[in-house]
């Protein structure tokens, strides 16, 4: 069933992550799906008010060097706190912003 939630444009089929960096930019427009920097960006400014860690992230991982993988886990660290897990699935919901 959905949850009424938008997803970030490109991602909203988990099959995403298999082809992603195997087909070309103009493919990746095409067919709609997110590029590994748009994900990044994503997280890393904090776009997605709600950010669910499935264990099928092993396949966005499957493409990443060790660093890039860390710098995911600092960006969504910095930007979100898990509200729960469940199944292996944890749930993060966005940071507040602190006022000045």
């Amino acid at each position: 069933f959905e949850s009424g939630r938008r997803y970030v444009p490109g991602l909203e089929n988990h099959f995403v992550y298999r082809i992603m960096n195997k087909i070309s930019a103009n493919e990746q427009r095409r067919y709609h799906v997110a590029s590994q920097d748009q994900i990044m960006s994503a997280v890393a400014s904090g776009v997605p008010e709600l950010l669910i860690i499935h264990p099928w992230i092993l396949e966005y991982y499957h493409d990443l060097t060790s660093s890039e993988i860390q710098e995911f886990r600092v960006a969504v660290d910095a930007n979100y706190f898990m509200i729960s897990e469940v199944r292996g699935v944890a749930i993060y919901r966005k940071k507040p912003v602190q006022a000045e």
